[in-house]
């Protein structure tokens, strides 16, 4: 693991194995290169139900550097701006069934917005 930013950096340089767990046996194995932003410190995790009016994000830690979203049943469109609300023709989509990474500090600019009522799950990390 490569320290890549310095000391106490939150990137780290892994390698990945490629090839299927059944060729362990194997000298010649394949690894590819990423940068993970761990380590990250769990802050909780809660569920939220968005719909046609937006909302924002259910109790976000005084600590959180990062979010990860969910969405469970549809869609969903988010806005981070001041006074900027998300809709069906504005913001940034979320399809559903995608995990979404928010990587900075979260706040009640954070607005979601969906066509139907679905619930968001929200992980927030440190």
């Amino acid at each position: 693991m490569t320290d890549l930013e310095g000391t106490g950096s939150q990137l780290r340089r892994r390698f990945r194995d490629l090839e299927p767990a059944e060729l362990d046996a194997s000298p010649n194995k394949a690894f590819a290169e990423y940068i993970s932003a761990a380590p990250v410190t769990p802050l909780g995790h809660f569920e939220v139900t968005v719909g046609t009016i937006p909302v924002g994000l259910p109790s976000i830690p005084l600590a959180a550097k990062r979010v990860v979203l969910y969405s469970v049943t549809a869609d969903i469109t988010f806005t981070d701006v001041f006074g900027d609300s998300p809709s069906s023709t504005h913001g940034m989509p979320i399809p559903l069934a995608t995990h979404f990474v928010y990587d900075t500090d979260p706040d009640a600019n954070f607005l979601l917005w969906a066509a139907s009522n679905t619930v968001v799950r929200v992980a927030y990390y440190g």
